[in-house]
């Protein structure tokens, strides 16, 4: 974890500080470059979902209320936050000594997320498991699926080839 981070406390924090708490946590000069990559690309795509104007009425509930709008921006808030925050569990100049497994969890998790944030149409992921709960059919936008487009293999893969 990296020196000085804690989590807030979700039954207290809004979703918007909870957010900024972590995105707020640093990168250690010395981190393993893979961590590092992950972080600051879930950092900033994580950063773009909050600020997504169908987050506005979740971002100001405590983390651990049931969201006014469910919605698959909030879904992936969600997951990629929950993502970022097992990375932030791990040592960040050895995050591949895990024993728990985060490592190679969040490393699939980043994939994951591309293409659900990728997968278009009316029959997309996104929209079968986690439907807009008014029907408004939420988009991601441009920024978001830039954003998602740029991932490169250096963010997402496990990191263990430089682990030796």
């Amino acid at each position: 974890m990296p020196s000085g981070f804690r989590f807030p406390d979700p039954n207290v924090a809004t979703r918007q500080a909870y957010t900024d708490a972590m995105l707020n946590a640093e990168v250690p000069t010395d981190a393993n470059e893979q961590w590092a990559s992950k972080v600051n690309y879930l950092k900033r795509l994580y950063r773009l979902l909050i600020d997504h104007p169908a987050m506005a009425e979740n971002k100001f509930q405590t983390f651990m209320t049931p969201a006014a709008y469910k919605n698959k921006v909030y879904f992936i808030w969600d997951f990629v936050g929950r993502t970022l925050g097992m990375l932030l569990m791990l040592d960040p100049k050895r995050p591949q000594e895990d024993n728990l497994g985060h490592w190679s969890d969040a490393s699939g998790r980043v994939e994951f997320a591309k293409l659900l944030i990728m997968d278009k149409g009316p029959d997309s992921k996104l929209d079968l498991m986690c439907p807009d709960d008014r029907g408004q059919k939420v988009e991601f936008g441009d920024e978001i699926e830039g954003l998602v487009g740029e991932l490169d293999a250096n963010v997402v893969g496990d990191g263990l080839a430089s682990a030796h």
